[in-house]
C-alpha cells in the first residue's frame, strides 16, 4: 500500500511548516512596541462583516493539508520545487511582519450567535498583525498553483481548489482579519516565490539533505 506522505516529501513538508511557525510566531517577538502600518483601503470600508464566513476560514485548513499533500505526492520534482518557493515565500512574509509590521481595524462584534461567537474567540486568539502579505491567503493560493503545476491532479480538482481559494481569499475580507491589500500581497509574494525557485533551482537543495529517503543506487 502506498503510504499517504511519501518518504521524499516528509523532510519538505515538515521544514515548510516549521518556516511558517517561525515567520508567523517569530516576527512578533521583534515587534513590541514598533509602529504599525495601515493598508487600508476605501473599498475596504464597503465589503460587509459576514461572521458565516468563519465556517470557510476554518476549513481553509483542511484545504492546505489535501492540497500539499497531493502536490508533493506528484513526484519528487513537483514536491521540491513548491515546497522551496513555499519556504521562500514564508521568508519574505518574515520581513514584511518584522520591517513592516501592520494592522487594522476590525469588526465590532455585537451580536451572540453561534458564527459571531467563534469570530469573537478568533479574534482574542489572533491578535490584528502579521497581516501583509496574508499568510491564509498565500496557502490557499499555493494549493491552487500546485494544482495546476502538477501533472497527475485532474481538471475537476483544479477547479475545486480555484473556488476553495477564492472563498478562502473572501473569508479573509468579510470577517475583517484582513485588507484587500494583503490579498495582493499574498499572491506577488508567492508568484516572486515560485519565480525564484525556478530560476535558483533552490528545490534542488532538498535532494542533498533528505536523509529520510532511501536513495536508489546510482
Amino acid at each position: 500500500m502506498k503510504a499517504l506522505i511519501p518518504k521524499y516529501a516528509v523532510l519538505p513538508l515538515a521544514l515548510a511548516f516549521a518556516v511558517n511557525c517561525t515567520a508567523y510566531f517569530g516576527a512578533r517577538l521583534f515587534l513590541g512596541n514598533t509602529a504599525y502600518h495601515h493598508m487600508t483601503l476605501p473599498i475596504d470600508s464597503i465589503i460587509p462583516f459576514v461572521p458565516a464566513f468563519i465556517v470557510v476560514y476554518l476549513l481553509a485548513y483542511v484545504q492546505w493539508a489535501v492540497g500539499y499533500i497531493l502536490i508533493c505526492r506528484d513526484s519528487r520534482q513537483v514536491c521540491y520545487y513548491v515546497m522551496g518557493a513555499e519556504i521562500a515565500a514564508k521568508c519574505i512574509c518574515f520581513l514584511c511582519f518584522v520591517f513592516y509590521p501592520t494592522t487594522m481595524v476590525r469588526a465590532d462584534i455585537t451580536g451572540s450567535s453561534l458564527f459571531e461567537t467563534a469570530v469573537s474567540y478568533l479574534y482574542r486568539i489572533d491578535a490584528p498583525n502579521n497581516l501583509f502579505p496574508s499568510i491564509h491567503c498565500l496557502e490557499s493560493y499555493f494549493c491552487m498553483r500546485g494544482a495546476f503545476i502538477s501533472r497527475k491532479l485532474s481538471g475537476g480538482y483544479r477547479m475545486i481548489m480555484i473556488l476553495a481559494t477564492i472563498l478562502v481569499f473572501a473569508s479573509t475580507v468579510l470577517l475583517k482579519q484582513h485588507v484587500v491589500a494583503d490579498m495582493a500581497g499574498a499572491i506577488i509574494t508567492a508568484e516572486f516565490a515560485l519565480w525564484f525557485a525556478r530560476k535558483t533551482h533552490i528545490g534542488e537543495w532538498f535532494a542533498k539533505i533528505n536523509f529520510l529517503e532511501r536513495r536508489p543506487p546510482q
